[in-house]
């Protein structure tokens, strides 16, 4: 089940985001059936990770899926290469081709 948390409803609002990126940010709400909603535990969580390294919309939505979701995918190396050297994440984050052939293998 695609999850989202309420970040991406805040970068659909009127910003300086290409075509292609506000047209990709809008299938992914559509297909969204779950919204998390952003409580003072996901955002402590969220400030955690901003800490260690990542930039504020990665922490945020790497906190909502804490708890949420089984994994974690995304295509950006180096959210993924930062988010794989923190010690105690409590969630999956992986590539989702690399994801796809453990998942199909």
């Amino acid at each position: 089940m695609l999850q989202r948390g309420n970040a991406v409803r805040y970068a659909l609002r009127p910003a300086p985001l290409g075509f292609v990126e506000k047209k990709e940010l809008n299938l992914i709400n559509a297909l969204a059936r779950t919204v998390i909603k952003i409580d003072a535990n996901i955002a402590k969580r969220a400030n955690e990770f901003e800490q260690q390294g990542l930039q504020a919309f990665d922490a945020l939505h790497l906190a909502c899926a804490e708890g949420n979701a089984d994994i974690f995918l995304t295509v950006d190396d180096k959210f993924l290469n930062k988010a794989r050297t923190f010690q105690d994440i409590n969630v999956k984050v992986s590539n989702p081709l690399l994801w796809l052939n453990e998942v199909l293998l």
